[in-house]
């Protein structure tokens, strides 16, 4: 035993680190020039964990809400500080998502003003809309909901859910009322905090729909060029719509629409690289996320003001964002992306 060769301190220490880190997750940053090459990924971060190893669900999903970020997995919502003590880590035990009721998959609606997130499942019947505190991580509504939930979206401190043929307010503190005024078929809800509104998709006229729950307006924008699509708005108020082309190999549609008249005003340069379809996957503070129709891990920040992409990543999973910074969900581990080009 005197001749065995002794083992450096630092070797334990690294084998400490690395099974803590395959024990917890990481955030892991990957960077990209903006350019078509594939992204270079670097030793962990020392931002801390936000989630667990392990193959994503149908559960996961990632939100920058404030100042955290959020992730949901197959039984736990993770809260990791990103500002004051960054890295720190809260839990909420949700025991299993099947308590909360079937769903397709759950996503998280984030309401910065409220201080709210929301986790909301999509696709089956009854589901259950569960309302945390950001702050607190406290559960402030459970509400159980007899129908098929196909979108969501969050705005002044209520969730306002696409069902069937209605649109649903769902409050924190009462009971969930249908929106007489927008009576119908949605593909599309987002909120546009900045002008105290909601943003629809019609699924019949394909055109965008804006509605004021303070004064009950309702404006409704001229038929848009695609046959399926989303839209969003990033933080500075810029609404951009795209989708599928109705011609037969007619490609990509991705424009911005005047936020008043809801017309198309540009069109973003990147539409020849997402093949026969643009899909937007998230907001920014000052950028859109998207994604090509044709499929793939290719994921693009464009510029909210112009539609010229400032950054790719060859990278799957859920994504997010919030001023200088961007988060993937990655088969299950949190990265962190570099940004060069992309505000975040």
């Amino acid at each position: 035993l005197g001749n065995r060769p002794r083992v450096p301190r630092w070797a334990f220490v690294a084998g400490a680190l690395l099974v803590a880190v395959l024990i917890a997750g990481a955030i892991v940053a990957l960077g990209s020039p903006g350019s078509p090459s594939l992204p270079t990924s670097t030793p962990p971060s020392t931002v801390a964990a936000a989630g667990h190893v392990g193959a994503a669900t149908d559960a996961d999903d990632v939100l920058v809400v404030g100042n955290y970020l959020f992730r949901l997995a197959p039984e736990v919502l993770y809260r990791t500080g990103l500002t004051g003590s960054p890295g720190s880590v809260t839990t909420l035990p949700i025991e299993g998502l099947d308590a909360l009721g079937p769903a397709d998959s759950y996503h998280l609606v984030g309401d910065a003003a409220a201080h709210l997130v929301w986790l909301v499942g999509y696709g089956e019947a009854p589901t259950t809309l569960l309302a945390v505190g950001t702050d607190t991580m406290a559960v402030r509504a459970r509400v159980i909901w007899p129908q098929i939930v196909d979108g969501a979206a969050a705005l002044d401190g209520d969730l306002y859910i696409v069902t069937a043929n209605a649109v649903v307010d769902v409050p924190v503190d009462r009971s969930p009322v249908n929106v007489a005024r927008l009576s119908g078929q949605y593909m599309r809800i987002t909120a546009d905090p900045l002008r105290h509104r909601l943003l629809l998709l019609d699924d019949s006229l394909l055109g965008a729909v804006s509605y004021d729950p303070a004064t009950r307006a309702v404006r409704r924008g001229p038929k848009l060029p695609f046959g399926k699509g989303d839209l969003l708005v990033d933080g500075a108020g810029r609404v951009w719509a795209g989708g599928y082309g109705f011609t037969t190999g007619g490609g990509a549609v991705l424009v911005r629409l005047d936020p008043r008249t809801l017309r198309p005003i540009a069109s973003s340069s990147l539409i020849g690289q997402l093949g026969p379809g643009a899909q937007l996957v998230a907001s920014g503070s000052s950028v859109i996320w998207v994604r090509s129709g044709a499929g793939g891990d290719d994921l693009w920040c464009i510029d909210g003001r112009t539609g010229r992409p400032a950054q790719r990543w060859h990278v799957s999973g859920a994504v997010t964002s919030g001023t200088g910074m961007a988060f993937v969900d990655n088969t299950g581990v949190v990265r962190r992306l570099t940004l060069s080009g992309c505000p975040g």
